[in-house]
């Protein structure tokens, strides 16, 4: 079964039919959209669809892949309205220290920055809390 993500209605249902409880099994077409997105943003099209990147970005963290760090950073650098919606949590999901870490060591010093100054003023105290409102947000559930 192929799945269509041209459009912002496409890749929405997209992201509705995966949980984040299965968002593993689809983490190549999670980026896919992901970069989609982003070039959806860039191109200045309508906004009707503007929660398409934090939605992916929320299944993005439930996959928990560290390699997904450096580019959800860029995405958060895009511009002011993503950056200012696009919630730090997001970029750890693969654990908040194991995050700052491999940053350090792929000499991403921007990101682990960022990150370890999040945490100094509590971001992640309620990382669970966070991430049951977004599950809540998103699906209802």
């Amino acid at each position: 079964m192929t799945i269509s993500i041209q459009t912002g209605k496409e890749r929405e249902d997209a992201l509705r039919s995966i949980s984040p409880t299965t968002a593993k099994n689809f983490h190549s077409l999670l980026k896919e959209i992901f970069e989609k997105e982003i070039a959806y943003r860039k191109s200045g099209a309508d906004a009707e669809y503007f929660e398409n990147i934090y939605w992916c970005a929320f299944l993005l963290f439930n996959v928990g892949d560290i390699l997904d760090v450096e580019m959800m950073w860029n995405a958060k650098q895009m511009d002011m309205d993503i950056g200012a919606g696009f919630d730090v949590q997001y970029m750890v999901g693969a654990g908040v220290e194991r995050t700052i870490d491999y940053c350090e060591k792929q000499n991403l010093k921007s990101i682990s920055k960022y990150i370890m100054k999040c945490k100094e003023f509590g971001d992640f105290e309620e990382i669970n809390e966070w991430k049951k409102s977004k599950q809540l947000y998103f699906y209802g559930e």
